[in-house]
């Protein structure tokens, strides 16, 4: 993963095939920029909101580690970013800072934020050491390992590898795994599966056609003595590729069984670092047409802008369903805007600018009735693409009125005394809705027509400006309501110290999302949150704490966290703890993380003095299969 600035390369180990995926906030890309797959810390904040996430240094363990989905350049300015929660679920690939013989088990730490290394006993000590299932240890001299990141605490870090430099086999047809023939050797394909292929040289292999419709077959380079030249029967691509090259360790192609006409053909669907093949045809080059022109959209590929000024180009709707074009700043010598045909996104885009050199957005064909258009797959640095269904602005209605539920968006409320605005139900599942006090005249009520959280409450109170409120609909038996996912200053909606409170709201996500219970102690008590009967909670990890109120001056002003009435983490000791400072719970049992239907998730919290244990305990859950 290092140096390589692309989303980095993860597999599920288990379960579900997409990694947990957060969007945190970034400091300007002038005060830190970040690299897609670089891995990121977030280190005791105050304020989970807008505290900024920053590269990983040698040594770090105070904080809870992130990976970079995305890319924060220089020039962006300060943003929400896509970020994923390592789990141990999920293996990440990663450099080792030198080539080392590692096994199985062995204990890995940060070496900066690109790259791990063997870790000595001061970074992990302490942690649990956790061997994958089903691997047999293989030594080897590796410059990359496939490793999975264990927080037995949020203060300690491990990874392990899988088994030296081969990916992990997971599912989909190719955990078979196929014997490389040798050099000039032919790769069996009598049924699916993976083969790792091994040189001591320049050497070739063959691949004949497929023997039935959906075989999958997966080629990597596991050891490389030398570049592997791989020769198919038939093309696999629409670009009429017959050879595949191999020539770094960790390349690797996969290919899937498909009917052309009568015959039997692979096609290549993921490639990484193979060369001689095109996954997404956008291996084809298209002619920038220069200043004023079209951009041609005949068929699939890659189109390179170059420019002396501020220029423009045009793209007309696409030709083909599932037709795939990338434009990007090759050269610049000023801005380039392009205008679409159609609107290439929800919010009705047009247009789209390209600024700076490197500057790509790639298009996927889709239909949309019975016309062709447009759809962004991916973006970076382009100026004028959102595709967040938050990005469509919807006028706020003023006094009196009601804001409009038609479509997604955000609303920005304007008051110039005390004013009221009412909220019809949403109009469809997984709509949207952000609302923020812009300017503050006077207290805004905002009265929804349904209840907006299980507390019951209909009115959403903002009273100063940057108040807001997040909306996310949902099914309730037959009806569709608004539910809060996340509040900020917003007043009325029962989050207040004492309760257990939702940063989002749990009957509104599903399975395998993650989502806070935030835990805000004013007194000695049990706080406790009630797994429903239908659903399993499994807790992800305990974010850093807040002391709010108080200085801890006694020896038994503590809290802990319990699995019903197993211990999940140790006491935590309040005394020392002043108003204002962070703390982290210690002692995570792993044993104890699946909270089941009906049972809860507690904070025992004990007092010796006013204020003494007020504090906010967020922890990280989500819902997992009962």
């Amino acid at each position: 993963m290092a140096a390589r600035n692309k989303p980095p390369a993860v597999q599920a180990l288990r379960g579900s095939v997409d990694p947990f995926k957060l969007k945190l906030p970034v400091q300007a890309g002038s005060t830190q920029a970040i690299k897609q797959g670089e891995i990121c810390v977030l280190r005791d904040p105050e304020d989970y909101s807008t505290y900024p996430i920053i590269p990983a240094v040698d040594g770090d363990k105070d904080c809870i580690f992130v990976i970079a989905w995305e890319e924060q350049k220089a020039t962006d300015a300060a943003r929400l970013m896509q970020f994923v929660l390592p789990t141990p679920d999920m293996a990440f690939k990663f450099a080792l800072n030198t080539g080392t013989a590692i096994n199985v088990g062995d204990k890995l730490g940060i070496h900066d934020s690109q790259t791990l290394k063997v870790a000595t006993s001061a970074i992990i000590a302490g942690a649990m050491v956790m061997t994958p299932v089903n691997a047999t240890p293989t030594w080897q001299t590796v410059t990359e390992v496939w490793a999975v990141f264990l927080q037995v605490n949020i203060d300690k870090l491990e990874t392990f590898p899988l088994i030296g430099a081969k990916r992990p086999e997971g599912s989909g047809g190719i955990d078979n795994v196929i014997a490389d023939p040798g050099d000039a050797g032919a790769v069996p394909i009598t049924s699916s599966g993976y083969c790792p292929m091994v040189s001591t040289g320049a050497e070739t292999r063959t691949v004949a056609a497929p023997t039935f419709a959906g075989q999958e077959l997966m080629l990597e380079m596991k050891t490389d003595g030398g570049d592997i030249v791989v020769t198919f029967a038939n093309a696999y691509d629409e670009d009429g590729h017959t050879t595949m090259t191999f020539d770094d360790a960790g390349d690797m192609a996969r290919f899937t069984a498909i009917y052309v006409g009568s015959n039997l053909r692979w096609r290549v669907n993921a490639q990484v670092g193979a060369t001689g093949g095109d996954a997404t045809g956008l291996a084809n080059l298209i002619t920038d047409p220069g200043d004023g022109n079209a951009i041609p959209v005949t068929e699939s590929g890659s189109c390179k802008i170059t420019t002396t000024g501020a220029e423009t180009r045009t793209l007309a709707i696409p030709t083909f369903v599932g037709q795939q074009l990338q434009i990007l700043m090759d050269v610049d010598g000023g801005d380039c805007v392009v205008t679409v045909a159609s609107a290439f996104d929800a919010n009705g885009d047009t247009t789209f600018t390209l600024d700076d050199a490197g500057d790509t957005i790639t298009f996927i064909a889709v239909e949309l009735g019975a016309t062709l258009a447009w759809r962004i797959l991916s973006s970076a640095g382009v100026i004028g693409i959102n595709d967040s269904p938050l990005g469509q602005v919807i006028a706020d209605p003023g006094d009196g009125n009601a804001i409009p539920v038609v479509k997604s968006g955000t609303v920005s409320i304007v008051t110039t005394g005390a004013e009221t605005r009412t909220l019809a139900d949403p109009s469809f599942v997984g709509q949207e809705l952000a609302i923020s006090m812009k300017t503050d005249g006077g207290n805004c009520v905002i009265t929804a027509a349904s209840p907006v959280n299980a507390a019951g409450n209909t009115a959403i109170t903002l009273n100063d400006a940057g108040d807001s409120v997040l909306l996310h609909a949902v099914e309730d038996g037959a009806d569709i309501e608004w539910r809060v996912a996340s509040v900020q200053g917003a007043i009325g909606l029962g989050l207040v110290p004492g309760d257990v409170g939702l940063e989002s709201v749990a009957s509104s996500v599903g399975n395998g999302i993650p989502f806070v219970v935030t835990f805000k102690p004013t007194a000695a008590g049990t706080f406790s949150f009630t797994v429903p009967a239908d659903r399993k909670l499994r807790v992800i990890t305990i974010l850093p704490c807040y002391k709010v109120t108080g200085n801890g001056a006694h020896a038994d002003d503590e809290i802990q966290l319990f699995n019903d009435t197993d211990a999940l983490t140790s006491k935590e000791e309040l005394n020392g703890v002043n108003a204002g400072v962070n703390f982290v719970m210690d002692g995570f049992d792993i044993a104890y993380v699946d909270v089941v239907a009906t049972e809860t998730l507690n904070l025992v919290a004990n007092e010796n003095g006013a204020g003494g244990c007020d504090c906010i305990v967020p922890v990280l859950c989500m819902w997992v299969t009962p």
